[in-house]
């Protein structure tokens, strides 16, 4: 039974994934470029490792290489990214040896979050594993055909979110400053994302120029393309909550979103196809903004009255101490 996937799919999907060990390892780096706030030297490792992928993809087409080539080309660069980023931080991995003490306390601070991102993961992807049962080779090829364009747009936040990272870190010391912040995020955060969605909608015919078999890709590129400011949102949400420690509600939210995700594509997947598949993945994305919203918002009215109570309790004391009437003084 054709389930959606070939062999020639399945050996090359084999070779991509090869690229897992120097992610891991360009993840590991990034996370001390983030804390160094040295960007630019992860700049430097990521364009090193793209000019050879993209050399090594030229080549492979000039000769009229096979697929497995080109995915080759992925590995390659991927292991000179790793490599770089290793360089430039002047981190030494020789001789390797695992400490038991440290990846035990390491594995339970980092258990919540990693068990987020694999079910935000499941119901990432979930849908195209679904349609591939349901339906034929070419529905999943038009359907992930435009989910690559708008995996490209759902980078943008990540990058955005991991530079602001730091800062509300640094604000989280002062409550009303920290939501002062994060709000402001939030709104650059839409607005950056209504600019992208508006040129990336009229432009959308052209994923088609590639070849014109791809011409329903548009239509599911521009169903995806409204729930961008979801994402976008969902995005800078999930890290200000991450910094508060709320780690483990925003577990429960994935696992909500994930089940819900999972059951709409198995209810309309078979009739429907990859139009539902990318209707409820807006549809899953609103329910998780509007749970991010919740807690953000539950957290905002817990902590900013409580620090305005004791700020008013200070000034009271030291009003009272001057020979001060406290009604008089102003916020």
């Amino acid at each position: 039974k054709d389930i959606g996937f070939s062999p020639d799919l399945r050996l090359a999907s084999f070779i991509f994934s090869l690229t897992i060990i120097f992610q891991a390892i360009l993840l590991s780096a990034t996370a001390i470029f983030q804390k160094k706030l040295r960007y630019d030297l992860h700049m430097y490792s990521v364009i090193a490792g793209t000019f050879l992928t993209l050399g090594l993809i030229f080549l492979s087409s000039f000769i009229h290489a096979p697929l497995e080539y080109i995915l080759l080309s992925y590995v390659l660069g991927g292991g000179l990214t790793a490599l770089a980023s290793l360089l430039l931080l002047r981190e030494r991995i020789t001789p390797l040896k695992i400490d038991l003490k440290f990846s035990k306390q390491l594995l339970k601070a980092s258990l919540p979050l990693g068990l987020m991102l694999f079910f935000n993961l499941v119901y990432f992807r979930i849908d195209i594993i679904i349609l591939s049962l349901y339906k034929n080779t070419t529905d999943v090829a038009l359907y992930g055909y435009a989910y690559k364009y708008f995996e490209f747009l759902l980078a943008i936040p990540l990058f955005l979110s991991n530079a602001v990272y730091p800062f509300l870190l640094g604000s989280l010391k002062n409550l009303r400053r920290n939501y002062q912040l994060s709000q402001k995020y939030i709104r650059l955060f839409l607005l950056l994302s209504l600019l992208i969605l508006i040129p990336a909608w009229t432009l959308a015919p052209a994923i088609a120029i590639v070849k014109n078999d791809f011409l329903p890709s548009v239509l599911i590129f521009r169903i995806l393309l409204l729930s961008l400011p979801i994402f976008f949102l969902t995005n800078i949400l999930q890290w200000i909550l991450i910094a508060k420690n709320k780690k483990t509600h925003l577990l429960k939210i994935y696992i909500a979103g994930a089940i819900t995700n999972i059951t709409l594509n198995l209810i309309f997947i078979p009739s429907y196809g990859y139009i539902s598949a990318a209707i409820i993945t807006a549809v899953s994305e609103i329910l998780i903004l509007i749970l991010l919203l919740a807690k953000f918002i539950s957290l905002k009215s817990q902590d900013l009255p409580t620090r305005h109570y004791h700020e008013s309790g200070r000034r009271h004391e030291v009003g009272s101490a001057l020979g001060a009437n406290p009604a008089q003084s102003n916020d």
